[in-house]
């Protein structure tokens, strides 16, 4: 540890500098420890972490597009829930299963799911 005296002359030496001035008080409030700043900043969008298994020719693909191809693929993802999602009826094509001249009185979905579980049986 320096001496009072030494610590003066140290502390003349640093505000001589210019380019090492001390820092003000405002700036030494803004300080933030660096253990906060570790990693990612946090996103106002959180993803779930999942495992998930996909075919070798479409991570290759995705993996071939280069760097960020993750987030190129949950892209795809997002934009294909969008088209298809039922809680936009805009989105909602005529599916070629409505026929007006037959009053089934049940819905695409609901044959469509007929349809799945049949297949998996």
């Amino acid at each position: 540890m320096p001496t009072a005296e030494e610590d003066k002359v140290i502390t003349a030496a640093a505000k001589s500098d210019p380019d090492a001035q001390p820092l003000t008080p405002k700036q030494l409030k803004a300080m933030v420890p660096i253990r906060a700043m570790r990693g990612r900043p946090r996103s106002e969008n959180k993803k779930l972490l999942v495992s998930v298994r996909y075919s070798p020719e479409v991570v290759a693909y995705f993996k071939s597009t280069g760097e960020g191809w993750q987030s190129r693929m949950d892209g795809v993802l997002r934009e294909y829930v969008t088209r298809h999602s039922l809680s936009a009826p805009e989105n909602i094509a005529a599916s070629p299963l409505d026929v007006p001249t037959i009053k089934a009185q049940i819905s695409t979905k609901e044959i469509v799911d007929c349809i799945r579980e049949g297949r998996e049986r």
